[in-house]
């Protein structure tokens, strides 16, 4: 079985060669690692073709920037491999990472594995790092339930199959916060199968001038960012009622809706001013409309419960 290691690549110079080294140091040699170069101002994009001329195996994508979401869409249409692994450009993986997905695969002709990770900071030693290892789960539910209470929705360190990725993969290149929950959601409608590795594969590397950070410090961007995530959602929440999804996993995405659009989005006024109607309507849907929403809010916080019913206040100047 061959392996497309997709790789988005956006102005990692200094992290980008330790990334590539751990590809080169895999114990199994079947794969193909896809770099995509979007659009770096830095070496980063000098740093991939180098390491394409080392190895055949390596390949080379350089486009104008667009984002993650964009440079792993571009990066698994040009794969010819049969099954797909994420890997950040800024993170690496264990020299057996790929032997143990391929194993657990043709153990249990699996949909999807999942590995174990260790979250790193950077400038730290990788052995100080806190691991994070997926239980077994019975189906596709319960891998969402999971996530949804641990807020774990990373899309790397999985190995798909490209043909249930193929069917799943958004093509929403403006998805810039939220992009692996929305697929996520996508891929669980049609995943039969799936594995976990009880292994640490995977190096998550924390650092300040990471495209999350950045967000996550500048509110308004952040609120802005998050709109498009919840538009998705609402789309998937009736695809999965369509699906006669169990209402509990329905409930968690109109929760995830609520409590984004009312604690991020709708508190910045100017991201508020320049989308009123979307989210009004988004308001309506589910909070002011929902009576089993309001309720489930005012058990969790009554403090919450009221200001989010505050905010239709707004919608009334």
């Amino acid at each position: 079985m061959k392996i497309s290691i997709i790789v988005p690549v956006y102005n990692i110079e200094n992290y980008l060669p330790k990334c590539i080294e751990s590809v080169l140091s895999q114990t199994y040699a079947n794969w193909e690692a896809i770099l995509v170069d979007d659009g770096s101002s830095d070496n980063s994009g000098t740093i991939c073709d180098k390491y394409s001329n080392l190895d055949s195996r390596i390949k080379v994508i350089h486009k104008e920037n667009e984002g993650v979401v964009s440079a792993r869409i571009d990066g698994v249409k040009s794969s010819e491999g049969e099954f797909i692994y994420f890997l950040d450009g800024d993170d690496y993986i264990a020299p057996d990472a790929l032997s143990l997905f391929a194993t657990k695969q043709r153990e249990y002709d699996a949909d999807i594995v999942i590995g174990g990770f260790r979250t790193v900071t950077d400038g730290l030693d990788c052995k100080n790092g806190d691991d994070f290892i997926f239980p077994l789960f019975g189906n596709s539910c319960d891998l969402l339930q999971f996530r949804f209470k641990t807020s774990v929705w990373a899309v790397w360190n999985i190995l798909y199959k490209k043909s249930v990725l193929l069917n799943s993969l958004t093509q929403n290149r403006d998805l810039v916060i939220g992009e692996d929950l929305v697929l996520n959601l996508k891929i669980s409608l049609i995943t039969k199968v799936i594995a976990s590795l009880p292994d640490i594969t995977y190096f998550y590397l924390v650092r300040d001038s990471s495209a999350t950070q950045v967000t996550q410090n500048n509110l308004t961007l952040k609120a802005s960012r998050s709109i498009p995530m919840i538009e998705e959602i609402d789309k998937m929440v009736e695809v999965y009622k369509e699906q006669n999804i169990p209402n509990s996993i329905i409930k968690l995405m109109e929760f995830k809706i609520v409590n984004v659009l009312c604690k991020e989005i709708l508190p910045s006024k100017e991201v508020f001013e320049m989308n009123r109607e979307k989210l009004f309507y988004l308001y309506k849907k589910y909070f002011s409309k929902n009576l089993g929403m309001q309720m489930r809010v005012f058990k969790r916080s009554p403090r919450r419960y009221f200001r989010y019913w505050s905010i239709m206040k707004k919608f009334k100047h």
